[in-house]
């Protein structure tokens, strides 16, 4: 192992290295450099996240993956590694991520994040990593991370003597991460990512290199369901891994992974996660097959926090939630049929009126010669009667414009899913422009109330303004002149 040429005076400190050793060399020979800053998600699908973008915990898999994300975000990790060991080693990981889109103005996302992984009281590798990523174009996004690597011993007396460490006790050094996804559909990826591409120098004593490590994955991605595949290289040597995942009613998955690489290296990862609101918490499980022995495996537990609308929001309705879309439109509908056949009935009163209006107009027309030698008091009641069925018809004209009214609006309200309400005109009254109108042919006085007031009902006022000129029956002649009311 390249981290750890030289002495170590004391048998203690070369327990528990060698130990760490052995957990780097089945971390793919550089723990906190290349692979244990994956998350709890990813760690569940057996590393396999490459070409899957919108999750803040994959900044450090592939940082193009941010550039789907639509608001801030915050998580954080704590994880035991080879718990069980025979000397109680305590093998920790714990991380901190921030991602958040810079605005409207500048387009992208940037992301701080913090990470170490250490054997406690002798030695860690740490990382601070500030990322960019963003669209180039439709389908396409790339990312890159800055990274500061930093490695460091504890200082205790076998150290202290020890002239590996004359230098100090920590070393630390700048990497570059770049990576794309591209979206070759909607629901297929491709991803590319390549880790420290400068090959860092963080050796205590000499060169230590850290290696290139480049990633590709391809993905099956759908709200509840994704499937990918990840193929990784790493200083001669390689690994394949296969991760799922399965979302429940938008709020529970499952996950599952393998990784099998060279040297008879294999995990098997099983993990589970839960959403609320604006909370998510995940929790993995890896079993290694290969390599170390004798442990209870690799527990990692995160929880992520979006300043924004909940994580549901981004899943399709499921069918609990279009059951209840179906209720309402039911009931909707339901409520539009009551409308109707009570503006049917409506409609069917009016008809009744106008039909007994018509009616009195046929009987007035009878009696209008006579009307002028009846007494006043029962030329009055007939005006009375008359205004009366007039007003009742206007009524229920109203009534039957208001159930139309509803009715427009429920039907906006079903297909456009909002209420808009628009005013009913009514019509304008026309006012004579002259007090008098000179008789055409073919006029009575009907017309003439038509064509002065828009009203034939009127025709009764301009009877009784003109009754000592007009003849029997509410005869006029052309050529006549009426005084207009």
């Amino acid at each position: 192992m390249k981290y750890f040429k030289g002495k170590i005076s004391s048998e203690a400190s070369k327990m528990c290295l060698t130990l760490f050793v052995a957990f780097c060399l089945n971390m793919n020979g550089y723990a906190a450099f290349i692979d244990s800053g994956f998350g709890a998600r990813t760690a569940a699908m057996g590393q396999a996240f490459t070409a899957v973008s919108g999750d803040v915990n994959s900044l450090l898999v592939n940082p193009a993956s941010l550039a789907t994300l639509k608001y801030p975000e915050i998580s954080a990790l704590y994880g035991r590694m080879y718990m069980g060991l025979e000397d109680d080693s305590k093998i920790g990981q714990n991380y901190f991520i921030f991602a958040s889109p810079l605005g409207q103005y500048l387009p992208g996302i940037v992301a701080f994040a913090w990470q170490e992984v250490s054997l406690s009281g002798y030695y860690s590798e740490s990382s601070f990593v500030l990322s960019y990523s963003t669209r180039v174009k439709t389908g396409l996004f790339a990312g890159g991370n800055l990274k500061m690597l930093r490695v460091s011993y504890e200082s205790d007396v076998y150290t202290e003597a020890d002239p590996l460490f004359n230098n100090g006790y920590s070393k630390s050094a700048l990497a570059l991460d770049v990576g794309a996804i591209y979206k070759l559909s909607k629901k297929y990826n491709v991803g590319l990512a390549i880790k420290n591409l400068n090959q860092p120098d963080t050796g205590i004593e000499g060169n230590n290199k850290v290696p290139i490590q480049i990633r590709l994955g391809a993905a099956y991605v759908k709200p509840e369901n994704i499937f990918d595949f990840d193929v990784s290289y790493c200083d001669s040597d390689y690994d394949f891994s296969l991760g799922a995942e399965r979302w429940i009613n938008s709020r529970f998955a499952l996950r599952m992974g393998i990784l099998a690489g060279k040297n008879a290296r294999r995990n098997f990862n099983l993990g589970f996660g839960g959403r609320h609101s604006n909370f998510q918490m995940d929790y993995s499980f890896t079993l290694p097959l290969g390599g170390i022995r004798s442990t209870s495996g690799l527990h990692k537990l995160s929880f992520s926090m979006r300043f924004g609308p909940s994580y549901a929001a981004s899943f399709p309705a499921t069918p609990k939630d279009m059951k209840g879309v179906l209720n309402r439109i039911e009931e909707t509908m339901r409520m539009m049929n009551e409308s109707r056949e009570k503006a049917k009935r409506q409609e069917a009163q009016i008809l009744e009126l106008e039909r007994k209006l018509k009616k009195q107009d046929e009987m007035m027309k009878r009696v209008v010669s006579p009307v002028s030698s009846l007494p006043v008091s029962t030329s009055q009641d007939i005006d009375v009667k008359i205004s009366l069925l007039r007003k009742e018809l206007e009524n229920s004209r109203r009534e039957i414009m208001v159930f139309k009214n509803k009715i427009a609006e429920l039907e906006k309200k079903y297909s456009a899913g909002k209420k808009v309400s628009r005013p009913v005109r009514k019509p304008k009254i026309k006012k004579p422009k002259e007090n008098i109108y000179v008789v055409k042919k073919g006029d009575t006085l009907k017309s003439v109330a038509q064509k002065i007031y828009g009203d034939t009902s009127k025709w009764i006022e301009i009877y009784k303004a003109n009754s000592s000129k007009i003849g029997r029956g509410g005869e006029i002649k052309k050529g006549q002149i009426l005084i207009l009311p």
